[in-house]
């Protein structure tokens, strides 16, 4: 069973994505007067939606406007994964 078919713990975007882009992080980077202070993993990008052909630097790809990712707490409730931060710490 895979466990995103029904999944309702999502972040959907209007990021655009391409083909190879799956898998990858979004995060939040917090940086307050200019200084790094943290950086947030908000989840990973499962699927994008409404993928068209395009040309990409001189080669096709698959462009998806809307993008949706599978949120850090999704990701901890299905696999247990700890979540950890520079702030918080870790947790389950």
């Amino acid at each position: 069973m895979n466990p995103y078919n029904n999944l309702l713990d999502a972040i959907i975007t209007n990021i655009t994505t391409a083909s190879g882009d799956s898998g990858s992080p979004s995060y939040y980077h917090v940086m307050p007067g200019g200084r790094s202070l943290a950086t947030y993993i908000l989840g990973h990008l499962s699927r994008g939606e409404n993928c068209r052909l395009a040309i990409v630097n001189g080669e096709l790809a698959y462009l998806c406007p809307r993008t949706i990712f599978v949120s850090a707490r999704a990701i901890r409730n299905i696999f247990g994964a700890t979540i950890c931060n520079v702030i918080t710490g870790c947790r389950l």
